[in-house]
Formats: C-alpha cells, sequence, structure tokens
C-alpha cells in the first residue's frame, strides 16, 4: 500500500510509516516534498471513498480548509491519486488524548477542565463558521506540548455531506459509538452544534471518572444505552469532583438537545461557575436515578446537594451574616479570564474594597472592552457597574457612597458605589496607577507621571509634585496620608524594573526616601505602612502619622506578594495577589501563520521583549531584562550561539536592524529617563555611537525603511507620542504626525509608500495607514475593535495587527490609492506577550511565520481573599 501511495504521490508527498487506522481512514507519516515538512498523510478508507466519490468530497472539504483557530489542527492539502482521496494535516509530535487516558485513566480535575476548555473554544469557533465535527472523541484531540488540538475537523461532516443518503445505505457510521449524541446514534443526517457539546461531555466524563458515560460489549449495545439509558452520576466514580462540575456534565450529556447547553462557549462556562447548578438538581433523570435506588441513592443525593450548597458559599465569599471571628483566607476567583492587561491599562489587581468590606469593585472585560464589576457580600455573582464602561482602576471614597475610576480616554469619573450616572473629574490621568480618595480630595498621576489632585466634585486639578523636575524620575502608584499632608509614592526611572517608596510632606515640600527596591505603598489602620517589595512579599514597618517618619524596622507579614498586588478596608478584609512576577521567563517561539508554536530554541529562556530578524532571516536582536539591567542580545537562529550587543546604561532595547543587516540601531535609556538612538555593527566589532540625541523629548522607537533613505522615530511630548522621518540622505527631518492625539508603533511597508501606526483619536487605539512621506494625503483605518502592533508581510500584500485577543491580517490592494481587501482571523494571541510602546513580535522574511514571545506560565496571579486579616497583622508585628 504504502509503495503505491509514493509512486501515486511522487514529487509531492513521500509515505514514509503508518500511524495508525481509524473508523475512516488509515494515517500515515509523510513528508511534504514541497515544504520540507512532516505531515500527517489521511487516507480515506477504499470502501468510504468509493461511496462518497471524489469530486463531491474535495468540494465540501474546502469549508474546512478555511478554519484557523490555535486548537484546530489545519488541513493543509486535499486530493486524489490512483483512486485514493486523501487530506493532509501538520504531523503533530506527542501523544492523543486517547493514548493519555490509556496510561493515565483519570486526569486531575484542573486538567480535565483545561482541556475541555480549549476543545470548546476550538468548537465553538467552528460552529459560528457553520462547521460541526461530528466525530469529537479522545483519538481526535492530539495533545501539542500539552496543549489540545482537535483534528479531522469537518472530515465527518464532508464525507456526510459528499455521499448523502449512500452512507447509511452502505452501513458505514460516521463517529465514535462511545461518543455519539443520541440523535446521531439514531441516524439522523442534520446534526447540529449540540451534538458535538454532547461528544465533548462524553469526553469530559471520561477524564474525569476513567470511562466513557455509556459502555457495552458491542457497537449495538452501546448504541442502545445511549439512546434509553442514563449516565453514572459523575460522583459516584470519582468523589472530589465539584459539583458544579458535575451538574455541567450531565447537561451536555441530556438526551434531547433542546436540554443541553446552547453552545460549547456556555459548557465550558458551566465548568468554571460554582454558582452553577447550586439552583437546581443535576438534572430531573438524575434525581429520579438517585431516588430510584432507595435510601442508600438518596443519601447520596442529599450528599450532593449538601456539597452544592457548600459550593455556593465558596463562590459568594461573603454570606449575608456578619464576618467570623478570627482570621480567614481562601483562594479565590475574581475574573473570568486573566488579571487585565491591555495596552497602558495594567493596574495589577485593579480592584478596591468598600471601607466596611460589604463590596468589592474590580475591573474585567465585558464585550471586549473595560468595565467595572461589583460584588457585594450578600450576593453570590458580581454585576458590571452602570456608567463605567470603560473604566478600570477604581477606588472608593472614604464612606464608601462613591467609586472614583480612570477610563480608557485616560479621564478621572466619578460615580454611585451602585452604578449610575458617572461624572468627569480630571482629564490626563494615567491609567498605571489606581486614584486615591482621601478627605474632600482624590490623589492621581497624570499622564505625565505627576501626583495631583483633584476636589471630590471636580474643578481644577491641583500639581502636587512633579517629579521630573524635582526626581528625574516618575510616579508609579499614589497614597494619601490621613489628614493629606503627606503623601507616599513609588518612584522609578528608566523601565520601573526598580523602584522605591518615598515620602512627600506637603507642609516643608521635601522629599524622604521610606524604602528601596518597593513598588506600592499602603497606611494601615494599625499604625503601619505595608509596602511591596521587588524581592517578593508584603513588609510592613510602624509609622508615626503625625510626625510621617517610619519608627521601626520592616518586618515581613506576607510572603510573595505581587508588586501592587494588595488591597484592603479600613476594617481588615484584604484582597492580595501572589506571583512570580520580576522572575517569569519566557520562550521565543516560531508561530505559522495558522498559530502553530514551536520554540526557537528550547533551552534560551528569558525575560525577552521587542524581538527583530535580520533581514535574510539568519539572525535575531532581542533585549532581554534582568534584575534593573535590560540589554541587546543576537542570536543565530540555527540555534546557534547567542552574544551580548550592549551595555549602555541599564536599559538598552528595542533594536532595529539596518537594511543591509550590518548594523542595529536601539534605545538606550538612563536614569535621568533620557532616551537616545544608538548603533553598533550586529556582530559587535564596534563601539556603539550616538545616533541621534534630542534633548528636549526622548526617543522611544525607531524603524529603517528597506531602501535605507529613511529612519523613522517616536518622540514622547509630555503624554503623546509624536513620529518623524529623518532622511538619512540629506540629514533633513519630516514631521509625520505631531498632534494632541498619540500616535506610536510606527511600521512602513517594504515599498515605502504606506505608513502603519496605532493612535488613539477615537477614544481608543486603532491601527490606521496613511500615504508616506506625504502623510497629510489620506488616512484609512484598519481596526475596528481596538488595534495595535502593526507589522507588514515581506511582499507588502498583507498588514498583520492585534485586535480583542486575535492575530488578524488584512489583505493590501495598493494601487494609487490605499484599497482593503478581506481580513482574515489567524489565531488567538492571548498566550503571547504585547506591547504598547512598541511591537512584540516580527516576520520572517519569507513570509511563512512569526517570531512571538511566548508568555511563561509563572506569569498570573494566584488571588487571596481574607477576612480579619488586621488581626494577624498585628500577631506577627508582636503588637
Amino acid at each position: 500500500m504504502i509503495d503505491r501511495l509514493n509512486a501515486a504521490l511522487e514529487g509531492r508527498y513521500r509515505i514514509e510509516r503508518e500511524l495508525g487506522e481509524g473508523g475512516m481512514a488509515t494515517v500515515y507519516l509523510a513528508e511534504d516534498l514541497r515544504h520540507d515538512r512532516s505531515v500527517a498523510l489521511k487516507v480515506l478508507k477504499p470502501e468510504l471513498a468509493a461511496v462518497v466519490g471524489a469530486e463531491r468530497f474535495l468540494a465540501e472539504i474546502k469549508t474546512t480548509a478555511q478554519l484557523q483557530h490555535p486548537h484546530i489542527l489545519p488541513l493543509h492539502d486535499s486530493g486524489e491519486a490512483d483512486s485514493f482521496l486523501f487530506y493532509v494535516m501538520p504531523y503533530v509530535e506527542g501523544e492523543s488524548l486517547r493514548e493519555k487516558l490509556e496510561r493515565e485513566q483519570q486526569l486531575p480535575v484542573e486538567d480535565a477542565l483545561a482541556i475541555t476548555e480549549k476543545v470548546a473554544a476550538a468548537l465553538q469557533y467552528a460552529h459560528e463558521q457553520g462547521v460541526v465535527h461530528r466525530d469529537i472523541k479522545p483519538a481526535n484531540i492530539l495533545m501539542s506540548r500539552g496543549e489540545p488540538v482537535v483534528a479531522d475537523f469537518g472530515i465527518a461532516l464532508a464525507v456526510s455531506q459528499a455521499g448523502g443518503g449512500r452512507i447509511t445505505e452502505t452501513g458505514l457510521s460516521l463517529g465514535t459509538p462511545h461518543y455519539m449524541s443520541p440523535e446521531q446514534a439514531a441516524g439522523e443526517r442534520t446534526l447540529d452544534k449540540r451534538s458535538d457539546v454532547y461528544a465533548l461531555g462524553c469526553v469530559t466524563y471520561e477524564m474525569l471518572t476513567g470511562q466513557p458515560p455509556f459502555g457495552g460489549p458491542n457497537a449495538q449495545a452501546v448504541l442502545g444505552r445511549i439512546l434509553t439509558g442514563e449516565p453514572d452520576p459523575v460522583t459516584e466514580h470519582r468523589k472530589a469532583v465539584p459539583p458544579n462540575v458535575e451538574a455541567a456534565v450531565h447537561k451536555s450529556l441530556e438526551r434531547l438537545p433542546a436540554d443541553r447547553f446552547e453552545s460549547a462557549q456556555a459548557y465550558a462556562a458551566a465548568l468554571r461557575n460554582p454558582a452553577f447548578g447550586a439552583d437546581r438538581q443535576t438534572g430531573a433523570r438524575t434525581a429520579g436515578a438517585l431516588d430510584a435506588g432507595g435510601p442508600g441513592r438518596r443519601a447520596l443525593l442529599i450528599g450532593l446537594l449538601l456539597a452544592v450548597l457548600a459550593s455556593v458559599f465558596l463562590v459568594g465569599w461573603w454570606t449575608a451574616s456578619p464576618a467570623p471571628e478570627g482570621v480567614m483566607k481562601q483562594r479565590v476567583d475574581l475574573w473570568r479570564s486573566a488579571v487585565p492587561v491591555r495596552g497602558e491599562f495594567y493596574v495589577a489587581l485593579a480592584a478596591a474594597i468598600a471601607p466596611d468590606g460589604s463590596a468589592i469593585t474590580y475591573t474585567d472585560f465585558l464585550d471586549g472592552r473595560l468595565q467595572l464589576f461589583r460584588k457585594p457580600r450578600e450576593e453570590v455573582l458580581a454585576s458590571p457597574v452602570a456608567g463605567t464602561e470603560g473604566g478600570a482602576a477604581p477606588a472608593y471614597s472614604p464612606d464608601g457612597e462613591w467609586l472614583v475610576f480612570i477610563t480608557t480616554e485616560f479621564e478621572l469619573r466619578k460615580v454611585r458605589s451602585g452604578g449610575g450616572g458617572s461624572v468627569v473629574l480630571a482629564e490626563d490621568v494615567s491609567a498605571l496607577a489606581a486614584p486615591h480618595w482621601v478627605n474632600e480630595h482624590i490623589y492621581y498621576v497624570s499622564r505625565g507621571f505627576d501626583l495631583a489632585r483633584v476636589g471630590e466634585n471636580g474643578g481644577d486639578p491641583e500639581l502636587v509634585l512633579s517629579l521630573g523636575d524635582r526626581m528625574g524620575q516618575i510616579a508609579a502608584s499614589v497614597y494619601a496620608l490621613p489628614g493629606g499632608r503627606g503623601v507616599l509614592f513609588t518612584g522609578c526611572a528608566g523601565n520601573c524594573n526598580q523602584g522605591n517608596v518615598y515620602l512627600y510632606d506637603m507642609a516643608t515640600d521635601s522629599i524622604s526616601l521610606l524604602f528601596e527596591d518597593a513598588h506600592g505603598a499602603w497606611y494601615l489602620p494599625t499604625g503601619h505602612v505595608a509596602y511591596a517589595s521587588l524581592a517578593g512579599g508584603l513588609f510592613a514597618a510602624p509609622f508615626d502619622v503625625d510626625e510621617l517618619r517610619v519608627t521601626g524596622g520592616a518586618v515581613a507579614v506576607i510572603p510573595d506578594v505581587a508588586p501592587y498586588g494588595f488591597v484592603y478596608s479600613e476594617q481588615g478584609t484584604v484582597v492580595y495577589g501572589v506571583a512570580d512576577v520580576t522572575g517569569v521567563e519566557n520562550e521565543l517561539a516560531w508561530v505559522t501563520l495558522d498559530g502553530l508554536a514551536a520554540p526557537i530554541d528550547p533551552d534560551w529562556r528569558g525575560r525577552f521583549a521587542y524581538p527583530d530578524i535580520s533581514p535574510d532571516g539568519t539572525r535575531l536582536a532581542v533585549s532581554i531584562a534582568s534584575g534593573g539591567d535590560e540589554q541587546i542580545w543576537v542570536k543565530r537562529l540555527d540555534r546557534g550561539p547567542e552574544q551580548k550587543l550592549t551595555a549602555e546604561g541599564n536599559v538598552a532595547f528595542r533594536p532595529e536592524w539596518s537594511p543591509d543587516g550590518g548594523f542595529i540601531t536601539y534605545v538606550v535609556g538612563s536614569d535621568d529617563l533620557s532616551r537616545d538612538l544608538y548603533v553598533r555593527r550586529s556582530d559587535g566589532s564596534s563601539d556603539a555611537e550616538l545616533l541621534l540625541d534630542l534633548p528636549v523629548a526622548g526617543i522611544w522607537e525607531a524603524e529603517y525603511s528597506k531602501d535605507g533613505r529613511w529612519l523613522l522615530y517616536r518622540t514622547d511630548q509630555g503624554t503623546t507620542g509624536d513620529l518623524y522621518a529623518l532622511s538619512l540622505e540629506t540629514g533633513d527631518t519630516v514631521t509625520l504626525l505631531n498632534s494632541e492625539h498619540d500616535e506610536r508603533q510606527a511600521a512602513l511597508s517594504p515599498d515605502g509608500r504606506w505608513l502603519a501606526y496605532i493612535s488613539d483619536r477615537s477614544g481608543r487605539y486603532e491601527v490606521y495607514v496613511r500615504p508616506f512621506p506625504n502623510t497629510g494625503e489620506g488616512r484609512t483605518v484598519i481596526s475596528s475593535d481596538g488595534g495595535s502592533e502593526p507589522v507588514w508581510s515581506p511582499d507588502g500584500t498583507r498588514l498583520f495587527y492585534r485586535e480583542d485577543g486575535m492575530m488578524k491580517g488584512v489583505e493590501i490592494l495598493s494601487g494609487p490609492s490605499l484599497e482593503t481587501g478581506r481580513t482574515s482571523e489567524l489565531f488567538e494571541v492571548d498566550a503571547f506577550a504585547s506591547a504598547f510602546n512598541r511591537r512584540q513580535y516580527d516576520i520572517h522574511p519569507d513570509g511563512d511565520r512569526f517570531v512571538m514571545i511566548r508568555l511563561g506560565e509563572q506569569g498570573g496571579l494566584t488571588l487571596v481573599y481574607g477576612e480579619n486579616w488586621f488581626e494577624e497583622l498585628r500577631e506577627r508585628l508582636n503588637d
């Protein structure tokens, strides 16, 4: 068979060996001769191919070739050769979920839920494109570097559609009996997305219990049980499964499609919602089955209901009853996804606790946009706060009646704590630091990173302290002490990898250093100042608020608290995040246009930023941070050695190759906040030379035109970025964009005709394109839902960018004027680093893959909620 296939596929593929055989096809490991890569070549079984017919099958399979998702194995090719029908997918090294289950039997609950979530995301995407898988099973879920990837997407559908009624007439079955939905088992040809939801529920059931919901001695027995039986409760096989997980799995397995989840996304959400099933039994059929078993089964049902009630209590954290005596702590989840990180909007916990501990307000995303959510003590779930659309970084008024927050338009707004109409208190507010309300003033950090305050009813803002003038630094946090005489703040220089906590005494106009290597400081009602050490942990020191001085040594009170990752109420309720923020190591990865990622060098990990590929594609320049230092490294892309290129200042970053590859230009930062442009030979054989120095405004990013005639660069004038172009032939400077708006992330098309960039002119950052260098002759909006990091394809026919968690590509039809064609969603990018000042990825000169920074697993925060925490604090401090 292999010889016959190799003869038929000569010049295209070379079969190496058989990998396995499924219900519809035999799978071979093959070499793609045209692209020099290993692939999985699947040949439809001859009896099935005869029924289906080549022309109809190949026509139907075109639909599946359009699916592009990080958890869907893409379709490379399909065709007919010597009467064989075949299709080609990437070869994934590793094992299938079937092999994993055969080895481990049952998976840890968290692993089972994570796999289900990612498969559900793939199904949700396909369903939205009108494609139903029809054959979800462990054998079709491949584990690629620990991540699930769904194979054979839409193949069963293509076979069914092409074969029509002849499939049923031949007795061939499309699908594996143990994972068939009842309607599929009954032979219905029209199946919708709820059939896939059922199959995924079967897979989850097996991952948790070690067996499918229904078994039997043969396929007919299994199908009979699917049509007439009821699955055993999950907890009958494994008591550790949470009640909401059991309830969600059983709902996905309902016999009637109308009784299941409407979508795969809804199923995944229920698995992660501890409140799901709290107000309902697992299902009438399950309750009936339990009751029918007599007293033992009834006792089990009561136990399940008690477990559900316990889950409700844990989800709610607070009950309507007063807080218990003594210290209480537990791990909690607030956000439905990761802690919000988008552009400039990173505010650690981005949360606030009401002064009396009765509610928590925090930042999350609603329909892709920032929004404040409020969770009262007596409510199980949080609700969006009306009037806070686009809001982040909340803070309560001293009486708890009001909330202040920062918007994506960099406004400071005020709203009733329960929601309503909001009013603007101040403009030009930094989103990097949460405001603090004390007495009749709200203190905040301006977008110029100075300390300012405004009255609780608005009015003209008042400058409290200009750090740039006084210290050559910027403010990264603000906290006003009781009485409003002193202000605690974090001051930092360079890129804020290092910082110190200072005290500004407004009465004496003096600044004093309180704590070194610290980010974030708070005054506690116990008479202490707490601060987050960059070395890790929350420390507290006694503080005389009248004399404004530290009166004793600092003591560690909570280990491993993330910088800025601590909020508290006046009566001792706390929420804090535990994370290894400074120690996160990432990896550089090749990512294909369909989202498949592989490490460039699995042994090379670090805190990478701003990768840039040499024009010939053989080397990579990237900056690596370590402690308070950041320098440029160059690495050969054949897994050759890496070489440190720079040693200037405490920050050298954002490298850019010259068009001939002989030089690298980069930004150097110093403690005085200056930003200059330097250049040196890419092999390190020359000393660094100052290329561009602007004494008033620093240079923050630079890019060459492909013909070497222009150097584009960005300066930051106050709160906005402006774009310029330096002619390397004449030495003249052209102003590209200089307005009241913020423009950055410049990217020049390969032919030098078009400038892509991002701007906040619409109230949020979007990707735009203008003619170059005559930028005033037009403007085209590329993104529509918050875009960033534009990068041109090497041939200039596509512009890639990030938008709403996806990598997208738009066709560029470059004629006398710019026209755009089809926009495609390529893959999800939440697993890869992004940046606000400069793109965090590059494209290979061949145009077939990106280099991206895959984030390490250590970056997330574990949230801890505690009550009566001041008791623990006093005990630790021996008060």
